[in-house]
């Protein structure tokens, strides 16, 4: 499927629930490729896993990242299972989903509040039903590994909490270089881009000493 049109219901309902679908058009039309025979979808999320952009997948029997690009492609299945630890926790601009399974952490990073808040409560009401899904013809291997937590395994899961702004002219500086990414990648407008470093500079000018 190279196109957008005609597109499945499952996934056409799922891509309408999006909030914010900015730069993920590609993988939209390239998620059929990914699904096997009767596989339905029941949730989608934008969101970046170690450095890549692209879209979280829930269906009816498994958990999934991929990106596409015009050349390259890059999967991740999430061995995730129902009553599996799930922590949601939202900053200044994103949200960031933490799943922990087996003692392992998947970090996803820049997902949008109301559609991250909709995938993470489809996430932990769903149960899986149906076979076994092969991964892309053309997979060969896991593109990245985990990370380990920083809490023991088994611990409870830990409460959801606001994470605060960047403080120290060093935070704000990286904030802006991140925000710049994501304008050059068009996941921002231009106006959300300013009032973003806006906002930014108008903390690193109240945090410097006075003359």
């Amino acid at each position: 499927m190279t196109s957008l049109d005609p597109i499945r219901p499952d996934i056409a309902q799922a891509w309408n629930d999006l909030t914010d679908s900015t730069g993920l058009k590609l993988e939209r039309a390239h998620l059929p490729e990914y699904l096997g025979e009767g596989e339905t979808v029941t949730s989608l999320t934008g969101a970046t896993y170690q450095d890549t952009t692209g879209l979280l997948v829930l269906t009816g029997r498994r958990l999934f990242f991929f990106a596409r690009s015009k050349r390259h492609g890059s999967f991740t299945e999430i061995p995730w299972e129902p009553g599996a630890p799930v922590s949601w926790s939202t900053g200044w601009l994103f949200g960031r989903l933490n799943l922990t399974i087996s003692g392992s952490t998947w970090d996803f990073q820049i997902l949008n509040k109301k559609d991250g808040e909709r995938f993470v409560a489809a996430l932990r009401s769903h149960t899986f039903s149906g076979p076994a899904v092969s991964p892309p013809h053309w997979y060969a291997g896991p593109t990245s590994s985990p990370v380990a937590p920083d809490s023991p395994t088994g611990q409870e899961e830990p409460p959801e909490a606001d994470e605060p702004p960047p403080t120290s002219p060093i935070e704000i500086v990286a904030a802006i270089e991140r925000l710049a990414d994501l304008h050059e990648r068009g996941t921002l407008t231009e106006a959300e881009f300013v009032t973003a470093k806006t906002g930014l500079l108008a903390q690193f000018s109240a945090g410097r000493p006075a003359d």
